[in-house]
């Protein structure tokens, strides 16, 4: 092998390595708030409306609204429609950190 191939594929693990210690950081920071928390804690077992964890995380509606979008964007929540009990389709959300432990 040719010595720029290997000081390229030095520098590409090394490289590939920052990116996944640089992530990591990120999500303990993200994970570290108190709110994304308690909605992660809340939608761990079964999917949730928002109002439902609004009343039990005892969050904030806009804030709420503001980490629920935050956490579907990155990947820990996802989103389910279901019929609810007046007959219209709900959002629910659920925790999807078990399907991103899997991934990787």
């Amino acid at each position: 092998m040719h010595v720029s191939h290997m000081k390229r594929r030095g520098i590409d693990l090394i490289h590939d390595q920052m990116q996944r210690l640089d992530k990591e950081r990120f999500y303990k920071r993200i994970v570290s708030d108190r709110d994304t928390k308690l909605i992660l804690q809340s939608t761990y077992d079964t999917a949730k409306s928002a109002y439902q964890i609004m009343f039990e995380a005892n969050i904030a509606q806009s804030t709420l609204y503001r980490k629920l979008r935050k956490l579907v964007r990155m990947n820990f929540l996802q989103i389910e429609y279901v019929i609810g009990e007046h007959g219209r389709w709900e959002m629910r959300y659920k925790n999807n950190l078990c399907l991103l432990h899997n991934k990787t």
